[in-house]
């Protein structure tokens, strides 16, 4: 295994482990949160703050998933030259019948 393959695996298994936890709290907070159990005492504002400091937490959390996950797609892309008119080309055939209706004029000037 890789050192990269390592580091994804490391961050796959500190974020799943971060995660479990914080889905509970999440869910209880959010029940605070919404009055669902009644109105809060005078704990409230350090509830409403924790419960910010939770969904931030979350969300960096998910941000790690993330990362990790469009890091380990990327290094199964098969990256290869192409020819800029051949890209460009396909994107405005593609679009040819709109292109037409609109009576929109487009001409590639490309190099390659």
């Amino acid at each position: 295994m890789t050192l990269e393959a390592q580091k994804n695996a490391l961050l796959q298994h500190i974020s799943h482990e971060l995660k479990t936890p914080l889905t509970a709290l999440r869910e209880g907070s959010d029940l605070l949160s919404s009055a669902v159990v009644g109105n809060l005492n005078a704990s409230s504002a350090r509830s409403r703050a924790s419960c910010r400091k939770i969904r931030i937490g979350w969300e960096l959390i998910e941000g790690l998933l993330n990362y990790s996950a469009v890091h380990a797609q990327a290094s199964y892309l098969d990256a290869k030259i192409v020819q800029l008119r051949d890209v460009c080309g396909g994107g405005v055939n593609d679009r040819k019948l709109a292109i037409v209706a609109k009576e929109i004029r487009i001409e590639l000037n490309c190099d390659t």
